[in-house]
């Protein structure tokens, strides 16, 4: 278990002890909402990058919420380990968000605590050349109450030449293509393409914090939608 600022970060045997010891109370919000004291969060991802990503956008968007819990998991993506279109890449991130939430139910047995489930799958796809590649990510937070989801993409950004050629031609993922031509190593946990490329104005973490939050429109406005 790891805390940090009101997250804490737990492994599936250390939530399924969280299970018979963890209440939940609520309490009246200023404009008459009720308001959790904590949120349970799945993760689909072990990555330090994601699981910090959904640690940052869960507490922008529910800054009444006592604590959040964070429970990263192993999650299948059901797609190539490089997605190579918007449209698969979406469906990575839908199928790791459902695939967390029954891998949470299958150990537990339980999953009454359970607030949302996260998936978060970054891609490729053709620019408008037809030749360079662009980078993008999608994000779908599902609710693990009603089976519904949201889901939001991120800005998107070509690839350098090289990259693209090492992708291309030698059937490499863009973390291992940018390990190779940044001289750097295992660029996919660290500040990520975009990072390297803004020169970390905006890095892999904050990427995604952005889109996240955009996911969790719907979850936040519960009057609207």
């Amino acid at each position: 278990m790891f805390v940090r600022c009101g997250v804490v970060i737990v492994g599936l045997m250390g939530f399924a002890k969280l299970l018979h010891s963890q209440r939940r109370r609520t309490s009246e919000g200023s404009q008459g909402t009720k308001v959790k004291e904590s949120l349970v969060v799945v993760v689909g991802s072990t990555n330090p990058c994601k699981i910090k990503a959904c640690e940052r956008a869960f507490k922008a968007c529910f800054p009444s919420v006592n604590a959040i819990r964070l429970i990263p998991v192993k999650a299948k993506s059901g797609v190539s380990d490089q997605p190579m279109t918007d449209e698969e890449t979406l469906k990575g991130a839908k199928n790791r968000a459902k695939n967390a939430l029954q891998a949470i139910r299958k150990e537990t047995k339980e999953d009454s605590l359970i607030d949302f489930s996260v998936g978060l799958e970054g891609g490729l796809n053709l620019g408008e050349d037809g030749d360079s590649l662009v980078c993008h990510a999608w994000m779908c937070v599902l609710c693990a109450k009603t089976g519904k989801a949201s889901v939001a993409r991120t800005a998107s950004f070509m690839i350098p030449p090289q990259v693209t050629d090492l992708i291309r031609n030698k059937n490499m993922e863009l973390g291992e293509a940018d390990d190779v031509v940044f001289k750097r190593t295992n660029s996919g946990q660290g500040s990520g393409t975009v990072g390297i490329l803004t020169h970390n104005l905006i890095d892999r973490c904050e990427y995604y914090r952005h889109a996240l939050i955009m996911a969790l429109i719907p979850y936040i406005n519960l009057d609207l939608y």
